[in-house]
């Protein structure tokens, strides 16, 4: 289960019309490994921008977005015959269209 809270830092638009933002976000989930007492958790920091194309004055429309985060596991197991725990690390990009009424 995660959540993905984000902050925009730049753009804004009068209601119902189309709209440039970008902004900060930050990554956060938690989940379960079967036959573990572990609970590994994802901290992902990174940055988005979105492309929104209103049309009508009710803010209908089409949503463009592209983010990309850096993630950070912890809390898995320890590796086998290793003492330290495993923290693996990656990047992520996603790409996204939506339509919203």
């Amino acid at each position: 289960m995660y959540t993905e809270p984000r902050v925009r830092v730049v753009g804004r638009a009068r209601r119902g019309h189309s709209n440039w933002e970008g902004g900060a976000l930050l990554r956060l989930g938690g989940g379960s490994i079967e036959r573990s007492a572990s609970v590994p958790f994802l901290l992902a920091p990174g940055v988005y921008l979105a492309r929104h194309v209103r049309r009508n004055q009710s803010g209908a429309g089409w949503s463009f977005q592209a983010s990309w985060s850096h993630a950070t596991y912890k809390g898995f197991p320890t590796s086998l015959g290793n003492a330290n725990p495993i923290h693996p690390h990656n990047d992520r990009l996603a790409l996204g269209a939506g339509w919203y009424q």
